[in-house]
């Protein structure tokens, strides 16, 4: 019998298989970098790939191969020192069996082991480039922190890349002294009997041991520098017990860390091994017992004792640098008083206010929108809908805006092909914006731009939407015109098919018309049909990453961008807007707070999609404005706060991105907005950080929440931000702001109100704050819907509202400081509960002080709350009493802004209308009501009182008839 050790021949159909496997991997992961790197070619901005690239690759390169070497040093020198002879004990005759069982194959681990570790290690270190390009290309902050007088550029650029570098020089030194330890103990070097080890493995472990003394000298020099930017329940940055123990205990322990390292150092030269490990065993108590020890000693006795004392200096360190890295340096604070019972002179000045109350409902008009506008199942609106304002006849007017976008989920299951899905439905169509201070006398929105093709007031010259929210993945597009349109453009029931098709004519896309391109392009999306489609021609392209998000993410992708979005009509083309943030986790003494969780609110969880990716942070900045074309796809930075730091130092790191602010279009500049994540961030701050004195910061009495949305059946969720058009008191004319309310810690009543300007000019970004009396109680939005719900005659209607099969639907609770008081408004949908059933305007809720009112139109509700405020007492059976008048001046006041306001409008409307008859009629109602408004207010107020137009509907006069251009 004979044994055949003669190796298995591999198959031939195997090995094939394996190398083409091999291929296809290779391939594929070429044809994603490559399908990258065109991209960045269509949007003009190769330079950021090939620089991603390049510091990437640097990275990985460089530290895969000093972890390889080190470890490939660490096995091959401990190999080669080993000892010839060894002892015959029974420990020996056990590794002699492992010693056999490797050196068949101990070349090939003592190479591919470290080359497999230095790979991993590599592509950890070039997952952090970002680090590397901030601390390559630092910018200075010009400030200082308070303890160590240290420029800010040093934690936020500096401190990160020095503790990258330590973590992995740590890693690699402790893998190479494990590697180096398993080779000596395994070849006999090192012995569990210490001291019969050979010199070779003495001096090794010295050298590792003493190198690692030394990195860690220098993690404890920079500790002290990372207490500015630790976190406590109390505040961020160094206390008391760090200042006095904690820092001097660092500084300490790095001199030992250096003395045990020179120790160690010593006896690579120096036999025996008990100097070194004294030393250690000293740095180890040392670090015990000063590091340890020591400052808790110092916090139980002399902190907590007194522990006010103590840390106020450093409550206000914190409260001055989070009010600083959080851009709330200047939020203007004024106090409220909250009045119950207004001077209807004072509500004659709010005017502005009251009649650009948003009735539309942007997170509940979805499904009314699509019903009425959406006009084929393909299409589709976004589930929140937007908010913006445009000049309509001569007249500011705030819209509620959503873009109609291709929905291949629309199509029905026959129509789902890769042709149809690739090819024909590639686009959306149009915009639609309603006014959203008005509605239809059914409850419908009123419409400023609607249908396919689009008509109305916002004039637009190109609709078609290539790049939104839902595009499809892919899209094929362009022909060189010897074969008819393909792509679906819209429904056309003069078109003999019963649609009108187009064909892409955009500079946007990647060309696809040649046989290789389109076999990279099938090889990355893993479609054969890319290849072999004969509707491909040679003037044919590719639109991918279409999302306006990822566009800018990939073109800037150091920002944080805001969860919003949104579109607005620029010079005849729809255009996205995108707010950027540069942000850092490291600004010294600033409060950290989780983005996801300052940025979630009752909506956000609504819809499943909280905007902001999870992760913590000290300091944030709008940055940058960016616009992407609908059309073509064409990406736009644009530089907004041009003083931050970060963004200078992206800057440098990528030259040419961002363009300076100086080159906004005047367009975009009409439809920017304060961003909403960066406002919810600001106001999770300033809830706590409104607190100016340490001592009152400290009992954290005055602290306020953000209210729970009172709409939402969901306990916990907080009530967004809404975007109005108001007047703040110290404002003169309204203005498209931000908005919130606060409420005390614990409790729904109303603490203060929020607002921030979001008009772009002078006073852009100005956040005021109204503060109310803390010694009185006002209704916050929980306690105001009880009041709405609890009410006998609206509980009454609302029940029979919700009868015969419909649903009611409450929309959001809005707040405006209005006559020295607080409005509150809720619109009520009413929808079918039965099949596709869209809510529709049917009442409006108003509670002012104690008054409530439930009426059809907001202008009956308004009357009903503000009438009769303080309306004389007479007794009729007194006959010396005076005769009581039929109305008070102040209700002739409150009617004579009503008529104007009615007045104002009809103008407006009979104007666009060019029905200047009508325009004539309406302005002498106006300019009646206003006499009468004059004469109201002087007996109320003793002084003449002259409404202006600028106090009526809108912002603006309204245009005579030789200004417009109807």
């Amino acid at each position: 019998m004979s044994i055949n050790l003669e190796r298995p021949r591999r198959s031939p159909l195997g090995l094939t298989l394996s190398i083409l496997a091999g291929l296809f991997v290779a391939f594929s992961i070429f044809a994603g970098f490559y399908t990258d790197w065109q991209w960045y070619g269509s949007v003009g901005r190769t330079d950021v790939f090939t620089q991603q690239l390049t510091i990437r690759a640097i990275l990985f390169f460089s530290l895969s191969v000093l972890t390889a070497l080190s470890l490939w040093g660490a096995a091959t020198l401990a190999y080669r020192s080993r000892p010839i002879t060894m002892p015959a004990t029974p420990e020996e005759f056990a590794l002699q069996k492992y010693r056999e069982s490797l050196d068949p194959f101990r070349r090939l681990v003592f190479i591919a082991g470290p080359i497999a570790f230095g790979v991993l290690t590599g592509l950890s270190a070039s997952s952090q480039w970002k680090t590397f390009m901030l601390w390559s290309n630092s910018t200075p902050f010009g400030q200082t922190d308070p303890q160590f007088g240290k420029d800010i550029s040093f934690y936020a650029f500096e401190l990160p890349f020095l503790r990258f570098f330590l973590g992995f020089g740590f890693t690699i030194l402790v893998v190479s002294l494990i590697v180096n330890v398993v080779v000596h103990y395994i070849y006999g070097g090192l012995r569990t009997s210490i001291s019969q080890s050979t010199d070779s493995a003495r001096r090794h472990l010295m050298f590792f041991l003493g190198t690692l003394a030394l990195l860690k000298a220098g993690a404890y020099s920079i500790d002290k520098y990372s207490l500015a930017t630790k976190s406590d329940a109390l505040i961020t940055g160094l206390k008391y017990t760090d200042v006095n123990a904690v820092v001097p205990a660092k500084t300490i322990l790095t001199y030992i860390a250096l003395a045990t390292a020179i120790l160690f150092f010593v006896s690579i030269f120096r036999k025996g091994w008990s100097l070194p490990f004294i030393a250690f065993g000293a740095m180890l108590g040392a670090s015990f017992v000063i590091g340890g020890l020591y400052p808790a000693f110092v916090q139980q006795f002399q902190v907590k004792p007194s522990e006010l004392q103590r840390e106020a200096p450093y409550i206000q360190r914190n409260i001055d640098s989070t009010l600083a890295s959080y851009g709330l340096e200047d939020v203007k604070f004024s106090d409220y008083a909250a009045i119950d019972n207004p001077s209807l002179a004072s509500l004659a000045e709010d005017s502005g206010t009251l009649s650009n109350i948003r009735l539309l409902d942007p997170a509940l008009n979805s499904p009314t929108f699509s019903q009425l506008q959406q006009i084929r199942g393909f299409y589709a609106f976004p589930e929140t809908l937007d908010v913006d304002r445009y000049l309509i006849d001569g007249v500011k007017r705030g819209t509620v805006i959503a873009v109609r976008e291709v929905n291949l989920d629309g199509l029905a299951d026959d129509q789902r092909n890769w042709f149809n899905d690739h090819m024909v439905f590639t686009h959306g169509y149009g915009v639609v914006a309603a006014y959203e201070n008005t509605a239809e006398s059914d409850g419908a929105p009123k419409f400023a731009e609607s249908n396919i093709p689009p008509s109305g007031k916002l004039d637009i010259d190109q609709p078609r939407v290539y790049f939104g929210e839902q595009s499809p993945a892919y899209s094929i597009v362009g022909s060189d015109g010897s074969q008819p349109p393909i792509e679906l453009d819209f429904p056309d029931d003069k078109s003999a098919n019963g649609q009108t098709n187009n064909t892409y004519t955009g500079s946007g896309g990647v060309p696809i018309g040649n046989v290789i391109q389109r076999a990279i392009f099938a090889l990355n999306y893993q479609e054969t049909n890319i290849l072999l489609s004969n509707q491909i021609g040679p003037e044919s392209k590719i639109l991918y990453d279409r999302d306006p998000k990822t566009r800018v993410a990939k073109v800037a992708p150091w920002l944080t961008l805001d969860g919003d979005p949104y579109p607005a009509v620029i010079d005849g083309k729809v255009q996205w807007i995108v707010d950027g943030y540069t942000t850092t986790n490291e600004y010294p003494y600033a409060a950290r707070i989780s983005l996801r969780d300052a940025t979630a609110d009752s909506v956000n969880t609504q819809f499943e999609s909280i905007p902001l990716s999870a992760g913590n942070i000290t300091y944030i900045r709008n940055a940058v404005k960016a616009t992407v074309d609908a059309y073509d796809g064409t990406v736009n930075v644009y530089a907004w706060d041009e003083k931050d730091p970060i963004l200078q130092t992206w800057s440098k790191a990528f030259p040419g991105v961002v363009q300076p602010k100086s080159a906004i279009p005047a367009g975009v500049l009409d439809h920017v907005r304060y961003p909403e994540d960066m406002f919810k961030v600001q106001r999770d701050v300033l809830a706590k950080y409104h607190v100016g004195d340490p001592q009152a910061f400290y009992s954290g009495q005055d602290f306020w929440i953000v209210p729970e949305d009172p709409t939402k059946p969901t306990v916990g969720q907080a009530q967004p931000p809404y975007y109005l058009t108001l007047q703040m008191p110290d404002q003169d004319a309204p203005t498209f702001s931000l908005t919130t309310t606060y409420a005390p810690t614990k409790r729904q009543t109303l603490a203060s109100f929020m607002s921030v300007n979001s008009d772009y000019g002078d006073d852009y970004g100005t956040i005021r704050v109204l503060q109310l009396p803390r010694n009185t109680t006002i209704p916050g939005p929980r306690q105001v819907q009880n009041n709405f719900e609890s009410d006998p005659e609206v509980a009454k209607q609302l029940s029979l509202l919700r009868s015969g099969g419909s649903d009611v639907v409450l929309g959001n609770l809005l707040s405006l400081p209005v006559g020295g008081g607080l409005l509150y408004f809720e619109p009520v949908y009413v929808r079918a509960s039965q099949g596709e059933g869209y809510p529709l305007l049917r009442k409006v809720l108003v509670s002012f002080g104690s008054k409530v009112a439930f009426e059809d139109d907001l202008e009956t509700a308004l009357k009903k709350v503000f009438t009769g405020q303080t309306t004389i007492p007479v007794d009729p059976a007194d006959p010396a009493a005076p005769e009581a008048p039929a109305t008070t001046p102040e209700q002739d006041l409150a009617k004579a802004i009503i008529d104007a306001n009615k007045a104002y409008t009809d103008g407006v409307a009979a104007l666009a209308a060019g029905d200047f008859a009508a325009y004539g009629e309406a302005q002498d109602r106006l300019s009646e009501a206003l006499d009468r408004a004059t004469t109201a207010g002087s007996q109320i107020a003793g002084e003449s009182l002259a409404p202006t137009p600028a106090q009526t509907p809108g912002a603006t006069p309204a245009p005579s008839p030789s200004q417009s251009t109807s």
